[in-house]
């Protein structure tokens, strides 16, 4: 059908007629042939329009289209919408047909009726999405421009209500779309705030066949998607499908590029993928090559709040042979991956793996600062952790001898006299019997009433009654000898009331 031309100079009279009728709605008002100004419908003015009017053009045009059997009346801004039926659609393809057909102006350049309409509400009916909706895969549910069916239509951005499409024939088309209808559109599906569900609804109960459609279709992307918050669930949720070789495949893929595998393991959504990955793939080859991915960014990761989950993740998989290879450049950087909030988790982790190994780089460097780590808010835990391990003799009596000289103000500090405590359960009788005489040579009520010595003493005394120590009688006699000077301090009261009451010990 040839386009129906109209008289530029009339459209633009009219267009200048329109005006808003409050802030809020926008209410197309049209001047009438008699002067009136009042709310009419551009479609049908009611009484006979005046010749060359915007009116007359799309009454004519309206005539013209075929396949428009009526109207449906807009509610909300009082206007009607060409109601179009699937009869309408020929049978050769959507390309062939226009929903739109558009006046032609004197110049040749075609005129979009919908910038007629107020832009931010426009609301599209939903016979449209019946007839249509499979042609708008791409447009309607991605963040991006619309393309055009026949490329006469301006592109523009979805509106919300251009997305709020529950209910209608496109969801429903969607739903019921195999993978291999979905191919080339997974991507902007996944990655959609409405896709990603239908993807994730279609997921549920998955072939092989389907499972391999949906990875070739986003592996490409795979990074990319990793790391964004409603694509990520469909990774993984594909994650939780794929077999172990799949697992392997797709850990390698992201392991091509160190700086992009660097940034997927920083981000939120990312390392969780990482994590899952790991956590059931079986292949060594894979996790050595994600190792060997990681290994020169260890600092960086470790000192994350998501990174230092991967690594503690692939810690727990690695085999304990393994693990060594994560040994030098985590002691390359150990002090400050020591002191940090998230890195002591790590080499915590680490030791507990080697099980404290005495040829682990890391259970050395632990060993060389263990005074210093003893009195950090974060180090101290991994000194600790160290301790709780079944270390051979050597290692216990280096640590003893980078304490010895210092216990006494070990004791009274609030992080180290945890380490103290946990070396009172950890060394032999021989060390033991040497921390209780340097404590009881110092200045010994004061460390009973103070504010961490205390518990210090305490654990002293009644870990030596249970090992059956001959020190301590003798530490009972401190202990009562300075009671006088003891009671005067609330802390001094509460811990002779512990060994009194709790550790029925006579003091």
């Amino acid at each position: 059908m040839e386009p129906f031309r109209i008289d530029s100079d009339a459209l633009l009279q009219d267009l200048d007629s329109l005006h808003v009728s409050s802030p809020g709605i926008h209410t197309p008002r049209f001047s009438t042939g008699n002067g009136h100004r009042g709310r009419r419908d551009p479609w049908s003015l009611g009484g006979e329009p005046r010749s060359g009017s915007l009116a007359s053009d799309l009454s004519t045009w309206t005539d013209g289209v075929d396949g428009i059997s009526g109207h449906s009346r807009f509610h909300e801004y009082h206007m009607s919408y060409p109601r179009l039926s699937e009869s309408s659609v020929p049978a050769a393809g959507i390309s062939e047909f226009n929903i739109y057909t558009q006046p032609v102006l004197p110049d040749g350049d075609q005129m979009d009726l919908r910038n007629f309409l107020p832009r931010r509400q426009l609301a599209w009916h939903d016979d449209v999405f019946g007839a249509l909706g499979s042609a708008y895969l791409s447009g309607l549910l991605v963040d991006s421009p619309r393309e055009t069916v026949t490329g006469s239509l301006n592109a523009r951005r979805p509106t919300r209500m251009d997305m709020s499409l529950s209910g209608s024939s496109v969801m429903l088309r969607l739903r019921n779309a195999s993978f291999h209808d979905l191919r080339g559109h997974m991507r902007n599906l996944a990655k959609s705030p409405t896709g990603h569900r239908i993807l994730l609804e279609k997921m549920v109960a998955m072939s092989t066949e389907e499972v391999e459609i949906v990875l070739r279709d986003l592996v490409q992307d795979i990074g990319e998607l990793m790391v964004d918050p409603f694509a990520s669930t469909v990774i993984q949720k594909l994650v939780d499908v794929c077999c172990n070789l799949k697992r392997a495949g797709i850990l390698a893929t992201v392991s091509g590029d160190s700086q992009h595998l660097i940034r997927i393991c920083l981000d939120e959504y990312g390392s969780k993928i990482i994590r899952n990955l790991l956590k059931g793939l079986t292949l060594t080859w894979a996790k050595l090559e994600f190792l060997s991915a990681i290994s020169p960014h260890i600092l960086q990761l470790s000192k994350n709040g998501n990174g230092h989950q991967v690594i503690e993740e692939l810690l727990k998989v690695l085999p304990a042979e393994c693990n060594k290879l994560l040994s030098a450049p985590l002691a390359r950087n150990f002090f400050d991956i020591a002191t940090d909030q998230h890195g002591c988790r790590v080499l915590s982790e680490h030791i507990k793996t080697v099980k404290g190994a005495m040829g682990d780089l890391v259970v050395a460097a632990t060993v060389a600062y263990a005074s210093t780590l003893a009195q950090h808010h974060y180090g101290n835990y991994i000194i600790q952790d160290l301790l709780t391990q079944q270390l051979c003799g050597r290692i216990l009596a280096d640590i003893h001898r980078q304490f010895q000289g210092y216990y006494s103000s070990l004791s009274r500090n609030k992080f180290a006299s945890h380490v103290v405590e946990k070396c009172f359960l950890s060394f032999r009788d021989v060390e033991f019997t040497q921390i209780a005489v340097e404590l009881m040579d110092d200045d010994f009520p004061l460390l009973l009433s103070d504010e961490y010595a205390n518990y210090v003493v305490q654990m002293m005394t009644v870990r030596s009654k249970a090992l059956g120590l001959r020190i301590y009688s003798i530490l009972v006699d401190k202990i009562r000898a300075s009671r006088p000077l003891v009671e005067s301090s609330i802390y001094g009261r509460k811990a002779l009331d512990n060994l009194s009451n709790k550790h029925k010990i006579k003091v």
